[in-house]
């Protein structure tokens, strides 16, 4: 028995997402055909098996932050920095520090995602590892105290650099520290009703 198709349309349905697939779901995929026969009649559809495929793990991190900073003299700052987990596996990174500033620099985990230092957020110690689920942020805050000696237009260079163990999954953030000049401090003088008496 033969058929005669007039019309037909061909479509594949698969995984479409603004995120990467999840390395734990695999991708589905079907192919479907519909089409008129020679009736003219009823509409038909034929679907295909449905094909899964397995999704590898690829870890990768990126950040989020504001490249160029102003400071002063003296100031204490926390600045923030998102850290987005954008590959399609959860994973364990670890951090590192490097700059002009050595170890007057710190790095904390700004709990409530507010982008500044508050009583309840956790200093990170850069010799553990950190997880972070897939699609998921961490909210950091790069804290620490500008030298009070700081000429105004000086610039601090600061390294920010989270990675993944066993893996070419590193992100890095290059953060300048402008020094703006410092506070002006007003010297007011008034005159003086009293007399100074220096015969004595």
């Amino acid at each position: 028995m033969w058929l005669t198709l007039l019309c037909a349309n061909f479509s594949i349905y698969s995984y479409a997402a603004s995120l990467p697939p999840n390395a734990k779901d695999p991708l589905k995929t079907q192919a479907e055909v519909s089409f008129y026969g020679a009736d003219h009649l009823l509409q038909k559809h034929i679907l295909s098996n449905i094909v899964l495929v397995d999704v590898l793990p690829v870890p990768a991190l990126t950040f989020n932050y504001s490249n160029e900073v102003s400071v002063r003299p003296g100031q204490s700052f926390s600045i923030p920095l998102a850290l987005r987990n954008s590959g399609n596996t959860a994973l364990s990174y670890k951090l590192a520090l490097s700059g002009d500033l050595g170890d007057s620099v710190a790095l904390v985990l700004d709990v409530n995602g507010n982008g500044s230092k508050d009583e309840g957020d956790i200093e990170l110690d850069t010799r553990e590892s950190f997880n972070l689920d897939y699609a998921a942020y961490d909210f950091l805050l790069l804290t620490g105290t500008v030298p009070s000696g700081s000429a105004a237009g000086l610039a601090y260079q600061v390294g920010v650099v989270a990675a993944v163990p066993g893996s070419d999954a590193i992100a890095t953030a290059n953060l300048t520290l402008n020094v703006s000049s410092g506070p002006q401090v007003q010297v007011l003088l008034e005159a003086s009703d009293h007399i100074l008496d220096l015969s004595n």
